[in-house]
Formats: C-alpha cells, structure tokens, sequence
C-alpha cells in the first residue's frame, strides 16, 4: 500500500502508481479548465491566480498536456535567485541546452576615401544584446520544439516579485513585446501564474495600464476545493482505492479533515497521507487513535514555522484570561478570507462567553498581531480588513490549539 503514495500534488490527494488511477484520483475543475482552453484559443496573454496548494499547477499541466500544447516553465523564485529577470531566461535557456549570446560583432567602415581611394580600413565592436534577447531564445525555442503550432511559456510563482517593481517593469515589457514581429510570429503565448489576486492591476501599474491590461486576461481564481470535492475525492483514497475500514463516523472525520486543511488540496493530501500510513501500521483501520497520531505528525512537520509564529503572539500560560489567546483561536473559526475586527469579536464572545460590557479592544490586538515581527495578519489592499498572512497560520490554528477542561486555549503540540 505505501507504494500508492509518493510526493503530494497539488490538487491530488495520492499521488497513484499508474496513470489510470492518477487521472480517477484527480478532482475535475470543468468550469476552470474550460476557461483556460478558450483562453488559449485568443490572443491575450493569461492569467492563473490562487492560494498555494489549491491547485493552479495541476491545472494548467492537466489542459496543456491533454490539448498536446507543448510549454516550458520558468519559476520566477530564480529570478530572484540570479538577480534579474533576464537571468532566469538565461538559465533556463541554459538548462535546455542552448547558449545565449549577451553580444554580437557588427563591422563598418572609417575613415574618409574619396572616390574610394585612400585611407580607410573595416573595424569590429561588439555591440551588447537587448535585455530581451533570452526572452526572444525561449519563444524561438517553443516555436521549433512545437511545430509552429501554439506553445506556451509558463512564469510559475509570480508572487516571489510582487514586491519589486524593477522585475514587475520587466514582465510589462515582455508582455507589451507581444506585439512586436520578432516575437508575436511565433504564436508563443505567455501564461503568468501565482498567488495575487490582483496580478493584472500589479504589472499594470509599472507600464502602460490600459495597454498592459488589454493584453491580459484573467480566469476565475482557482479556489480551495467544495465540500463536496474534498470529501469526493477523501472517500475514492481511502474507501476504494486502499479499502480502509473505519471505527469512527467516517464523514464526520471528512468533515474534520475539511475544516483543519481549510479544504487547501495539498495539505488534504498532506494529512490523508499520514492517516493512510498510520493505517497501514493498524491493520488498515482508521480509528480515533490513528488519526489523531497521524494529525500530530503532520503537524510536527508541515507547521513547524507556523506554529513558532503563534506561540509567540499567545500569552503566557500563567496569564489568568489569556484574551490574546482566545482571539488567536477564534480568528482560526473564522470562514471568510477577508474579515473584520467585529467578525472576530463576534467569535469570541459566542466561543468564551464574554459579556457585552466587557471591551475586549479588538481593533488594537488585530493591528498589533499584523505589526509583528512575524505577522499572523495582514490589512487588505484597501485596508478596511484582514486576512491571514498565509493558510497555513489559519490551519495551524485550527490543528494545533484547542480547549482544554476548563475552557482554556492550551496548544496540542509542545
């Protein structure tokens, strides 16, 4: 059975031995993958936008490779790494096997020869290639590995250059050459992929905004699974594909197993992954003492940093009340991306009791966990809300703290 499991996809809960149980085990996004297909059909430039680990990845190789589209990707992490966009073409170009000249030698003629005749001679310089060029290598390169047919080139992880307006001028620049002949005769589509919702508006502030967004089009986000995806796709692993017997209510663990992810595809597969193996080691029944050791493995390990950022925001245990504490755990119930300081107050007097004479000063304690050193929040663009830094502090919350008998809020992992 272990061999069933290998490294998490993005939208897969296991990763299966052959293709067959692959695609039985994939959660089908009809609406998004039909709007990325007649997304490639035009002439813009697309845009794939969503939480990590919800799945953007999967999608567009899963309608890439089923519409026989050839692509290249190029992560944007490198561009940071080697310092300037142009260097992540160039060692990308340099990973498929293809030198980039950074120069050429022009020759002209000096010197005055009247009539052709006298002095004079040839001289060579070596003239410095546009920033451009290693773009203009991979979109030749795509064209050739395709056919001339439609190929696309994929800038993964957009979100590690939102902060840096010198890389965001960059891709305007690419995006704006679309019109130009070099590059649009070679029918290479540009797909810009990350976790910012508003990416358009982003690249559109460092350039041209009308012509950068004419030249752009954005498919719905791709969003965190339903319900009824998640729980879909937890009982074809567990109850057909590995047969699990269960000693507990097998959709009120769905249900759990929903609510402690945030219905975050990835770490679905994460914590399925950790029941099935502890299963496995119990004659392959799930049972409340399976889950839970499986919980705090996954825990342990895929929250370590996340849990480090809310211990130091909680009070100390000694602390008689320990508000920040229950405000830390009421922003874990919270359902909705964006919230407001009265959402959670609302929470918190429904979850603790708390009278409505007692001020519990919300506004402050939410603007000073986004202050932090390591925020746990952060204000919305337009700063009239908040919404987690990363889900992964929501699921940590959801996982690692709870109530203890006297309705206090103890942590689960030490």
């Amino acid at each position: 059975m272990v061999n069933l499991f290998s490294k998490a996809q993005p939208n897969d809960v296991f990763t299966p031995r052959s293709r067959e149980i692959n695609e039985r085990m994939y959660v089908d996004r009809p609406e998004l993958e039909e709007r990325l297909e007649d997304a490639l059909k035009g002439d813009k430039y697309i845009i794939v936008h969503g939480e990590s680990g919800n799945g953007k990845t999967w999608l567009y190789k899963r309608v890439l490779t089923h519409k026989s589209v050839r692509f290249e990707i190029v992560n944007l992490a490198n561009a940071v790494l080697h310092g300037s966009l142009l260097s992540a073409f160039e060692a990308k170009l340099a990973e498929l096997g293809i030198e980039t000249p950074t120069q050429r030698t022009e020759e002209f003629d000096f010197g005055v020869r009247p009539g052709g005749i006298g002095g004079g001679g040839k001289q060579q310089t070596q003239v410095a290639l546009a920033t451009q060029s290693a773009f203009s290598g991979l979109v030749t390169y795509l064209n050739n590995k395709a056919h001339g047919k439609r190929s696309v080139l994929v800038l993964d992880n957009f979100e590690q250059i939102v902060d840096d307006t010198d890389y965001l001028r960059a891709v305007a620049s690419i995006i704006i050459s679309a019109d130009e002949e070099s590059i649009a005769k070679h029918g290479v589509k540009l797909l810009l992929v990350g976790v910012p919702r508003d990416l358009k508006q982003l690249v559109a502030k460092v350039g041209n905004a009308s012509t950068i967004a004419n030249r752009l089009i954005e498919i719905p986000e791709v969003a965190r699974l339903t319900l009824d995806e998640a729980i879909s796709l937890m009982s074809r692993g567990f109850e057909k594909e590995l047969r699990c017997e269960f000693t507990l209510d097998k959709v009120f663990l769905y249900k759990e197993i929903c609510w402690k992810t945030d219905r975050i595809a990835q770490q679905i597969h994460e914590l399925c992954l950790k029941i099935a193996l502890e299963a496995q080691r119990d004659n392959n029944i799930i049972s409340l003492d399976v889950v839970s050791r499986a919980e705090r493995k996954w825990l342990e390990e895929s929250f370590t940093s996340d849990l480090a950022v809310i211990e130091n925001l909680m009070n100390s245990i000694e602390t008689k009340v320990g508000r920040k504490n229950q405000v830390i755990y009421s922003l874990g119930k919270v359902d909705k991306e964006d919230f407001k300081h009265s959402d959670i107050e609302r929470i918190v007097r429904e979850e603790f009791d708390v009278d409505e004479g007692i001020n519990l000063n919300l506004p402050q304690m939410l603007a000073s966990f986004s202050k932090a050193e390591n925020p746990l929040i952060r204000r919305t663009p337009k700063n009239n809300a908040y919404r987690f830094v990363s889900p992964k502090l929501k699921m940590a919350i959801r996982a690692g703290l709870q109530l203890d008998a006297e309705h206090r809020v103890v942590k689960i992992v030490e």
